[in-house]
């Protein structure tokens, strides 16, 4: 019997064919930042409410807040059409809304969209239309209400008054000429005292039904020339303005 001798072994090399695992891949997001001014006063709108929304399928909204310098940014933005606006505080107490701007964002791409307020000769305009108010001279806004039942006072009138300084031209010593004003509210207890002067210290008092509140000290500024300020009056605890006219004479005399 013949044997026949093996030579070395030789190692099996098994070989793993790797097949391509195939993944779907999320679109490459996109983002949107920018930067809100306050015109009025020349100075970045912190605090500013940024809001956006996405008007392509799928639809959304979020909001972010403008940090110290105004700078608001929005990250992780799928490509498609949005819809972006912003609000300030001051804006929303003169019930003034800034139309939203548009913006088509590509795939994995990035937008910048600045916005400013209104300047205070826009402001001045919106809140008292048809009356050319220049920078020394503003309104004071606001909506009167019940102190007693928190309901607008329908039947109120502001009264505002103010001493215009000026110069004797004989004597050339300053001359204060007392100025006065007085405004009804709406069915809503709203009232707007327009071209009141700005600078200046104003006394304001709201009156109804024979009687007056305290007199309050308001001071409108040059840049901005519109003042929101909300009044409210209890009827039963306030003081006939016949009394207050009486105590007035009294102290005059």
């Amino acid at each position: 019997m013949r044997y026949h001798r093996l030579g070395p072994s030789v190692p099996l090399l098994l070989v793993a064919l790797a097949t391509p695992v195939v993944r779907a891949q999320s679109p490459a997001a996109g983002r949107i930042e920018g930067i809100v001014t306050d015109s009025v006063h020349g100075r970045p709108a912190a605090g500013a409410t940024v809001l956006l929304t996405r008007l392509s399928e799928p639809t959304g909204f979020q909001g972010a807040v403008a940090d110290r310098d105004g700078h608001y940014r929005f990250d992780s933005l799928a490509a498609g059409r949005y819809s972006i606006a912003f609000a300030t505080p001051y804006l929303d107490s003169l019930t003034v809304t800034m139309s939203p701007r548009e913006v088509i964002l590509g795939e994995a791409r990035n937008a910048r969209v600045d916005f400013a307020t209104p300047s205070g000769a826009t402001l001045r305009a919106t809140v008292c239309p048809g009356i050319a108010l220049g920078r020394d001279h503003g309104a004071v806004i606001g909506q009167v209400t019940d102190a007693d039942t928190d309901r607008p006072l329908a039947t109120a009138r502001v009264v505002v008054s103010w001493n215009e300084l000026a110069v004797d031209s004989a004597t050339l010593q300053p001359v204060a000429t007392p100025q006065r004003g007085i405004v009804p509210v709406d069915s809503l207890g709203h009232y707007r005292l327009c071209g009141v002067p700005t600078e200046t210290y104003l006394m304001v008092q709201v009156q109804d039904s024979g009687h007056a509140g305290s007199v309050l000290t308001l001071t409108v500024d040059h840049e901005g020339g519109v003042l929101v300020r909300d009044l409210s009056l209890s009827v039963a605890a306030s003081a006939s303005i016949a009394t207050l006219d009486s105590a007035a004479a009294a102290g005059v005399a």
